[in-house]
């Protein structure tokens, strides 16, 4: 809503701080069994922290791999 007005922005993510996924949304949850996903672009530390989406309970950049890996067979089907 307030993208690149940095005043305005700031004062409604403080707001909706608690909508950030951090450390707490996992709480008592082992690695193994939860994961994030997510379909990018991603604002970092807006909608998730640095140490989540950078952490082992992340596959987002798998999950973009094998996205382009979709896309890129619908390509060559469409092209051929």
């Amino acid at each position: 809503r307030y993208y690149g007005d940095f005043v305005n922005d700031k004062k409604l993510r403080d707001q909706h701080s608690d909508w950030c996924i951090d450390d707490s949304w996992f709480d008592g949850i082992t690695s193994d069994s939860c994961y994030l996903m997510h379909a990018l672009p991603i604002r970092r530390g807006v909608e998730v922290e640095d140490s989540i989406l950078d952490g082992p309970r992340s596959i987002v950049v798998k999950q973009a791999k094998n996205r382009m890996y979709a896309q890129m067979s619908v390509l060559m089907k469409l092209l051929n």
